[in-house]
């Protein structure tokens, strides 16, 4: 496969409390041809239910072709050509497609400009409005992004800088342009998450050697508040996520080992001083070192997920997920796949009207790469299992994302054909 499993992404934050979850998964929607080597970048629907897709596609001799595919039916996606948004002789790297009321677009990615790896930004309905973010020398080699339901967009890039590193975060009001980016981590940052709440408020975080460091924006504000070091996330050595909204801003993350937890502090609206961290996780399991927390809010709910096991085997590796109601932590709810098959990754997407959050969990079986989404309840239980068909001879390749439009529920995932060796995009759509 030629991408890694990346994150789930959130494509659509909660609007009123849902009441539903989705009913069952629709048969797969070819996106790409199979003859043809394409990636997913990014997944945005509207509240129109119109999808747009956001692609990476091999060419023979001409490189790379970043292509938009988008909807003009609800509720469907529409027989259009795609349209071609930008060429390369190298791969973009995607950081998303977020679609807004109207015709608007944003989208974020990765691309190979005047020798260096420059974070890009393109607006409007064809993505006709680009941004190189970062001119100069120095190369980018990470960039996250996160958008609101009404269009408001923030990205966040990591680059180099001599000996060490830099992390920059650039907005943009919904029908705008990104404005100037503003450093918001200097030394030795790792990787960016970004989050972003309804009411356009946004976070930047990461870990260091001292601990999480998490930068927000209120709603309106031009610029963000200086980074600040969370208590007692000195042990933070694995992936971080980052929720924000619904008057809070929580921050989850892993400390790995055979002795690891995971964790998770809140930041109150109104309050200037972060929580201290609550383990989330029971005593005595193993934290796979690839693992990295999800978290989303859902009204009154914060939920948290994660990958777990037993000390010195990956084959009972479990999904784990966490509740918060408004007071303390619930006990992790576990669920588990069929032997000889384990979890190997989970990622959480926020609910949507009538509809409640979304768990997608990835499996491994011989090496295979499988799907399954759930449920999580408004009791704190897990609905059933439900798992993307693949069909023979095919795996998931890079990673599942979902939007939430204004009826249905869109799941759009790399289809790796084992044989050819090469990635055909799948849409799947639910409705509640």
């Amino acid at each position: 496969m030629r991408r890694s499993l990346l994150p789930l992404v959130l494509a659509a934050a909660a609007l009123a409390a849902p009441t539903a979850a989705h009913a069952g998964w629709s048969a797969p929607i070819a996106v790409s041809s199979p003859a043809q080597d394409t990636s997913l970048l990014g997944l945005g629907a509207d509240r129109q239910d119109r999808p747009a897709l956001l692609l990476d596609r091999r060419v023979a001799r001409a490189g790379h072709q970043l292509l938009l595919r988008r909807s003009a039916t609800p509720g469907r996606l529409g027989p259009g050509a795609a349209t071609t948004v930008a060429t390369s002789r190298n791969g973009f790297e995607g950081a998303g497609v977020f679609a807004a009321p109207g015709a608007d677009l944003a989208a974020g990615w990765l691309e190979i400009v005047d020798g260096s790896r420059r974070p890009v930004v393109a607006t409007g309905p064809t993505l006709a409005g680009r941004q190189v973010l970062a001119p100069g020398p120095r190369s980018t080699q990470i960039m996250a992004m996160a958008a609101d339901p009404h269009g408001d967009a923030t990205v966040a890039f990591w680059r180099y800088r001599g000996s060490g590193y830099q992390v920059f975060a650039a907005s943009r009001p919904a029908g705008g342009r990104f404005g100037t980016p503003q450093l918001v981590g200097d030394g030795k940052p790792g990787f960016p998450v970004v989050a972003m709440g309804e009411d356009g408020s946004a976070a930047v975080g990461w870990t260091e050697a001292d601990g999480v460091h998490v930068a927000e924006r209120a709603a309106g504000a031009e610029a963000f508040a200086p980074a600040v070091t969370l208590p007692g996330s000195t042990e933070a050595g694995l992936g971080l996520a980052l929720a924000t909204g619904e008057g809070r801003t929580v921050a989850a993350w892993a400390r790995g080992g055979s002795a690891g937890q995971v964790v998770a502090a809140v930041r109150t609206a109104g309050q200037p001083a972060w929580g201290n961290p609550a383990v989330l996780s029971t005593p005595g399991i193993r934290i796979p070192r690839s693992a990295t927390p999800s978290v989303v809010l859902d009204g009154p709910r914060t939920l948290v997920a994660w990958t777990q096991g037993v000390p010195r085997t990956v084959a009972h590796d479990r999904a784990a997920l966490a509740v918060r109601d408004g007071g303390a932590w619930s006990a992790p709810v576990i669920r588990a796949v069929a032997a000889p098959a384990h979890v190997a990754g989970v990622a959480l997407t926020a609910a949507a009207p009538g509809r409640l959050p979304l768990l997608a969990i990835t499996t491994v079986r011989d090496g295979a790469r499988g799907l399954q989404t759930a449920t999580p309840r408004a009791d704190g239980t897990l609905g059933p299992s439900r798992t993307i068909p693949l069909g023979a001879g095919h795996e998931l390749g890079a990673a599942p994302v979902v939007a939430q439009g204004g009826r249905h529920t869109w799941l759009a995932v790399d289809r790796w054909d084992r044989r050819a060796r090469r990635n055909q995009v799948l849409l799947f759509r639910a409705t509640p």
